[in-house]
């Protein structure tokens, strides 16, 4: 079955209109102290690669190679990754997650999905629920398309 463009474009403004407003809520109910949603999807990456160059951190999360620096070394300083020489290249250097920062990946994530977790138990029925988990995997694909 094909959409036209009209609804498509209807639907492209339905997503990103509900992305940002939870993205928005989501940061609005994180608890002081907390990493922000940058520095989660920071430590997210480097737990799924198992470790990355700063390079390689910048182009996957599409940002200017001396902000990934800034938030690095703070992720450093604060002990949440290490840096090690690359195993191919002694020039080079690759970050990967600490205990600690493994524990602090864990918990914001952990808080962002139990807040979402009552919003749904308080606002949904079972069948959109189960609509909602479609949607999350679909969002998903679109956010890796390229």
């Amino acid at each position: 079955m094909d959409i036209d463009d009209d609804k498509r474009a209807e639907a492209a403004r339905a997503v990103v209109a509900g992305t940002l407003n939870l993205a928005r809520r989501l940061r609005a109910e994180r608890p002081p102290g907390t990493l922000s949603p940058g520095r989660l999807a920071i430590l997210g990456y480097l737990r799924r690669t198992g470790g990355a160059s700063p390079g390689e951190v910048a182009a996957a999360h599409r940002i200017q190679p001396q902000s990934v620096t800034r938030i690095l070394a703070g992720l450093e300083e604060a002990g949440l990754v290490q840096r090690s020489p690359c195993p191919g290249d002694g020039r080079k250097v690759v970050l990967q997650l600490t205990p600690a920062g493994r524990a602090a990946l864990t918990d914001g994530v952990h808080h962002g999905e139990d807040w979402v977790d009552h919003a749904m138990a308080a606002t949904l029925t079972p069948a959109e629920i189960q609509l909602l988990a479609i949607a999350g995997r679909l969002l998903n694909n679109i956010a890796d398309w390229s």
